[in-house]
């Protein structure tokens, strides 16, 4: 047995010690890092943890002279549960790419099948939109019937009725010239209404006719 911290272990030795987490472990040696000063050991069942120099309390011998034959069969079961291992890992990853791959599918088919759901409800929107176009056309199309029937009802009522009302200005039976009713100096056009108006207002000339 060597003492706490010594640095004479090497590969297949079992130790004792502190590994990271503060916690008491035993095991055989299968890595030394002389530099970085620590080992790695692996317990009896399967764990593996990180031992500083200064945190090793005991050091065994190895177990090379009498258990070799064992040493090696357990070496070639460890090799046999690592592929095991690493072959169940692959099992497993292949397993789940295959689980990933199937909802993969599933959301495409769902989503294909959201898309073309909604693409119906769009092309009936559609349809339904220039129904309503359609029919709003044709309501369009009457009131503008109507529209130009008023017009011309109402039209033919002026017609009949004359223009202005049947409002009306006869200057029959009048003997004044221009020259009496505007006077001889120059008058503007705008003047010229007024005074056409003021004469038909003072002699009556204006009125419906009947």
């Amino acid at each position: 047995m060597s003492k706490k911290g010594s640095v004479d272990v090497k590969k297949g030795m079992v130790v004792t010690g502190i590994e990271q987490d503060g916690k008491k472990v035993k095991g055989t040696v299968y890595k030394v890092d002389r530099t970085k000063k620590f080992v790695r050991i692996e317990a009896k069942n399967g764990n593996r943890y990180k031992i500083k120099f200064s945190d090793i309390e005991t050091v065994g011998g190895s177990k090379k002279s009498k258990d070799e034959p064992t040493s090696k069969k357990k070496g070639k079961k460890d090799k046999k549960g690592k592929k095991s291992k690493k072959t169940s890992r692959r099992n497993k990853d292949e397993e789940e790419e295959d689980e990933e791959s199937e909802e993969s599918e599933e959301d495409d088919e769902e989503s294909e099948e959201e898309e073309d759901e909604e693409s119906e409800d769009e092309e009936e929107e559609d349809e339904e939109s220039e129904e309503d176009d359609e029919e709003e056309e044709e309501k369009k199309g009457k009131k503008g019937k109507k529209g130009k029937k008023d017009k011309a009802e109402k039209k033919g009522k002026a017609g009949k009725k004359g223009a202005f009302g049947g409002y009306g200005v006869n200057f029959k039976g009048r003997k004044e010239t221009l020259e009496q009713v505007f006077g001889k100096k120059p008058v503007p056009p705008a003047q010229m209404t007024k005074i056409i108006w003021d004469f038909v207002k003072k002699h009556k000339l204006g009125g419906k006719k009947k």
